[in-house]
This record gives C-alpha cells, sequence and structure tokens, in this order.
C-alpha cells in the first residue's frame, strides 16, 4: 500500500486500479501482464509508475499506457518503493529461502544492493527523518535498515524486542522517527527512537497486523485481520491519549482485511478488502462499499495507493491497475452525456466502431495533444485496452470530451473530463459503462461536448450538477442547444456535424475552400497528388470515422464537408456554436 500526494492507488491480483476518493467509481490503467498480480505501487519524481508483482517489476512512463518489466523476471515483489532522499528505487524479492534487497537509480536498470542483508521475505520499506531506510522482513531479523539501502544492518528478532520468527508486514514512520511495525501474528510494534534497535510491543495478538499509516496528527492507524476469520478492522493508536481507539462500527462481515491507506482529512480511512475498498469519510462511523468500475469476481485488493498527482490507485487480483476519476478530497458532479457523431451514426439509432474493430483507438485521450482547453483535473485519461473488447451497442466509437462552462459566463470552462462515447450514444467513464464523474463542486453549469473532428455543441440553459447522475441528452430534439443549428437533425435524432478536419482554434469552423480549410487535409493526409489514393488509421482527416482516410469515390471524407455547409456553395462556412 502506498500513498503520495497524488492520489490513492490499490494493487490487486488482477492489476492496479484507481480511485475516485469522494466519487463511486474506480477506472483501471491499462493492464500490465494478464498474470502479473500487482501487489505493491510507488511513484517516481518524473510521473514513472512501478508495480511490483508475482513476475517481477513492470514501469510505465505514460500514465499506464504501455509497462516494461524491467527487473527480477519471475520473482515475487511484495515492495517497491521510491527512496527521495538518496534519489533511487528500492524492491525486494520474496521466496522464503533468502530474499534480496535490490536497488535502482533509474526504475529500469536493476542492481544486487544486499550487503548485510538478512532476511526470508521483504515486505516493506520506510524512510526516517534522519536519512535512514528501513526494511520490514522476516524471521531472523524482522526490521533492517540503511543509511543508503545499499548496506544493512539490525539484530535479531529476539534482541530488537520481537518475537522469534516475526514477520514485518507493514511500515510507517512518525515524525519523532519512530517506526511503526506491523507483523504477521504478533500484532503491532513501536521502535523506541529513531535507530531501530529496539522495540516495544503496542498491541495486538494473533490474527495479522497487515499494514499501518499514521495520519497528520501523528496517529497510528492499523489494519488489523482476525485470526482464523475472514473479518478485520481498522484501528486507531490515539498519540494524545497513548491508547487504541475502536471504530465506531466495525467495517461488514467478511470483508477480509488486506491493506489501508489515508485519504487527506483525519475522518477519512479507506481500506482495501477481500471484497473491494471501503471508505468511511467519519472516523470509522460509518463505511461505504467502493467497488463501482471494478470487474465482478476481482474485487481482492492488494495495495492502495494516494499518487503524487492527487489521484487514488488501486490493485486487483485479476483486474489491473485503476485510477479515480478526480482527485482524492475534491468536490465532484456526475453527468450522463448522450450524442451522436454525424460520421459514423448509421442513420437510425447506432454509431458504426469500425475505429475499435481496427483496434485503432489509442490508449491516451488525443485532445491535449490536438490543443483543446483542458481545465480542472481533465487531460491525461487513459483507457484499458480491455474495455475496448465490448462489442455491440455498449461497444467504444471513440473519445469526446466534456466540459462544464461557467453559469455567469459560458465562454469559461471550469473543468473537462476527457470520456469514452458508446454506439448507442451514451458517453460513459474509463471503465467502459459508468457515469461520467468530472471533479467540480455540485451547482449549475453550462455542459458541452466535443470530438476531434466534429462541431462541438453546448446546453442553452445550465444544468444543475450534483453526485447523483444527471442526464444530458443532445440527441434528442428536446435538449434545447446554445446558437443556431448547433447541431445537425438526421431522422428523428440530432447529431453533431461532421467535417471539422482543420482544428480552427477555440472554436472551429467548416470550410470547404480557402485557407486552413478541411478538405485540403484530407488530399495531404493521402499524399497530396493522387486523389484516388486512400490511407488507414486514426486521423482527424477520417470524417466518416472508417478507419480510412479517403478524398474521392463512394464514401469519401471530402464529400460531407461540402454538404455541411449547404452543398452547393463552396465557399460557404459552418461555425461552432459554442460562445
Amino acid at each position: 500500500c502506498a500513498s503520495t500526494a497524488a492520489g490513492l492507488f490499490t494493487a490487486t491480483r488482477a492489476g492496479v486500479f484507481k480511485w475516485d476518493g469522494n466519487a463511486n467509481a474506480w477506472s483501471m490503467l491499462p493492464a500490465l501482464r494478464s498474470m502479473a498480480t500487482p501487489l505493491a505501487i510507488t511513484f517516481g519524481p518524473n510521473g514513472e509508475i512501478l508495480a511490483g508483482t508475482l513476475h517481477g517489476v513492470y514501469r510505465t512512463a505514460d500514465d499506464g499506457a504501455t509497462w516494461t518489466q524491467v527487473a527480477l523476471g519471475e520473482n515475487a515483489i511484495l515492495a517497491v518503493s521510491y527512496d527521495a532522499l538518496h534519489n533511487q528505487y528500492l524492491s525486494g524479492t520474496n521466496n522464503n529461502t533468502a530474499s534480496e534487497s535490490w536497488r535502482s537509480t533509474n526504475g529500469i536498470n536493476w542492481s544486487l544492493a544486499n550487503n548485510g542483508f538478512v532476511s526470508l521475505r521483504v515486505c516493506d520499506y520506510a524512510y526516517t527523518p534522519d536519512g535512514r531506510v528501513i526494511c520490514g522482513t522476516g524471521w531472523q531479523r524482522p526490521v533492517s535498515y540503511s543509511t543508503d539501502g545499499i548496506s544493512w544492518s539490525g539484530g535479531s528478532a529476539i534482541s530488537m524486542g520481537f518475537s522469534s520468527g516475526t514477520i514485518s508486514l507493514g511500515l510507517a514512520v512518525d515524525n519523532a522517527g519512530r517506526i511503526w511495525s506491523t507483523t504477521e501474528s504478533q500484532g503491532v510494534y513501536r521502535s523506541d527512537d529513531a535507530v531501530p534497535t529496539h522495540f516495544t510491543h503496542m498491541g495486538f495478538s494473533g490474527g495479522n497486523a497487515v499494514d499501518v499509516r499514521i495520519t497528520p496528527q501523528q496517529d497510528a492507524i492499523v489494519a488489523h485481520s482476525l485470526a482464523g476469520v475472514a473479518d478485520g478492522n481498522l484501528y486507531r493508536w490515539r498519540n494524545s491519549t497513548n491508547s487504541w481507539v475502536v471504530p465506531n462500527n466495525l467495517l461488514p462481515a467478511g470483508t477480509g482485511l488486506i491493506d489501508c491507506a489515508l485519504a487527506t482529512s483525519n475522518k477519512d480511512l479507506l481500506a482495501g478488502t477481500q471484497n473491494g475498498c471501503y471508505m468511511s469519510a467519519d472516523t470509522g462511523a460509518t463505511w461505504t462499499q467502493r467497488i463501482t468500475g471494478f470487474r465482478a469476481g476481482n474485487r481482492i485488493v492488494q495495495s492502495l495507493e494516494k499518487g503524487p498527482d492527487g489521484f487514488l490507485y488501486a490493485g486487483v487480483a485479476g483486474g489491473g491497475l485503476f485510477r479515480s476519476a478526480v482527485p482524492v478530497g475534491s468536490s465532484f458532479v456526475s453527468v450522463n452525456v448522450k450524442v451522436f457523431l454525424e460520421g459514423p451514426f448509421d442513420g437510425i439509432a447506432l454509431m458504426s466502431d469500425a475505429l475499435r474493430t481496427q483496434d485503432m483507438i489509442p490508449s491516451l485521450e488525443p485532445f491535449t495533444a490536438a490543443g483543446f482547453t483542458q481545465a480542472g483535473s481533465g487531460g491525461g485519461e487513459v483507457l484499458s485496452r480491455s474495455v475496448l473488447a465490448v462489442s455491440g451497442a455498449d461497444a467504444i466509437v471513440d473519445w469526446v470530451q466534456l466540459e462544464l462552462r461557467s453559469s455567469a459566463s459560458p465562454a469559461t470552462v471550469l473543468a473537462t473530463r476527457n470520456a469514452l462515447l458508446q454506439r448507442d450514444g451514451d458517453v460513459v467513464e474509463l471503465d467502459g459503462v459508468s457515469p461520467v464523474i468530472i471533479a467540480a463542486a455540485p451547482g449549475s453549469y453550462y455542459v458541452a461536448v466535443r470530438h476531434r473532428n466534429h462541431l462541438g455543441a453546448m446546453t442553452a440553459t445550465t444544468v444543475a450538477l450534483g453526485t447523483t447522475p444527471v442526464t444530458v441528452d443532445f440527441r434528442s430534439t428536446s435538449t434545447i442547444t446554445f446558437g443556431v443549428a448547433a447541431q445537425k437533425q438526421v431522422g428523428s435524432n440530432l447529431v453533431l456535424w461532421a467535417g471539422n478536419a482543420f482544428r480552427d482554434g477555440s472554436i472551429s469552423q467548416l470550410k470547404y475552400t480557402g485557407a486552413n480549410n478541411d478538405r485540403d487535409l484530407i488530399l495531404v493526409r493521402i499524399g497530396g497528388t493522387v486523389p484516388t489514393a486512400t490511407t488507414s488509421g486514426y486521423f482527424t482527416e477520417d470524417v466518416t470515422m472508417n478507419g480510412q482516410v479517403k478524398y474521392t469515390g463512394a464514401n469519401n471524407d471530402r464529400d460531407p464537408i461540402l454538404v455541411n455547409i449547404g452543398g452547393t456553395v463552396p465557399t460557404n462556412t459552418r461555425s461552432e456554436q459554442l460562445p
């Protein structure tokens, strides 16, 4: 379990997930190796994410779009950590015979850092204020320490105050530099000072104290699984009274506690369990299960981490890496937008998913690179390729961008969210099914929807949004939009105008001739000289969105532009109806 200023993550046997600390949904980052089983997560100084798995260490430098196995082959990795003071990564193997500690300065190239190391299991790393690296190990020496992450020291279990054979499962360090250690079946220990030569037993016996976190008030939060049953709970050591406090209400029976994490305040508790994540915003008085976005049958949460971007991340058994839609602690609204794009629309009730079937839809949202405005926490969204396996009416057509605009100044974009469009017109979260969550305070907003090669549209009046999804149906003629003829009517439905191959700026325009027109780009894309040529790919010039750019002949991408500016006068234009 790991926490940074960026968000909360959890690792499971299925992968790593990222959580919206307030909303009720997870979104999955592109999967690691199918059997990798993320068990630990850490974050590098330049946006890297490293995951310890059953099959070594994996790394991504593009927000989870691609992963590379970088170290330790087929070893199980229970601990991977970034040491900011020494600018290095640490990871430890777990083979129950002679485990090792490894280090890397870039997260890619690793070397053995095992001088004086004694362990049969490496479970966690932590760092003291005076620069010591602490490693949670097992049996002969429950805790090892180092000044550089290379050479290690520590006494035997008995000499350090532990019971013989103690395994340290989780570590945390308070502001006084004291090391807290949660153990397998032996309870909770705390070092007497910042030099971890001796520990005092702080409580609990039986079961496993699986993890520990320190709150801003220097209380210790311990996740404790009860002996012999599938239950457990989070407990708080009150620093002010030097005593344990039981939450007002225990977690529901059968949760099978595995891990814990802290959000942004002293009252927020999060628990990773055998049945998903549970959250309490009132110091344990009430608990809410948070599993929306997880796959059915894949809810065993192996680790929770708050990343440097403010989001929550989760690794789930058999599921992958998931991320929250908005940063933890931020307000949010939920909206159920529906829209049709003219380019792939069949004229009746569905859009073509040709880009999906040809595996052309990118994992990373395309709007930031195309110059679209991003606001709030919008931008950088990444989908999991597994979402693209869904066929039928809920199959994904492409990315779209949602905007929330100021009620006082509709030209001002306050928040954005890049989301996925289904064939039937539903705009959904990155899990491919949930209503979209946007980081914004509940209130009234103009809602706009935009696409990379269609003209966007916006509601004519504000819409009151809150945490319960509100439907905004741009397909319906009863939804009044801003401006004049903001959408095109096809049969009984409204669609966004197709043909915006050239992005003019903040407000786009369809042009067939003249400077910066949309038609010429189509010819350029196919080579610029042979009008009958074609090219395949994910291009804005593919107005019909069938995966092929075509200048002449049946179903070409040039004709819709001429039709949409009137069909007869090539110098006409059509402007996007946004303020």
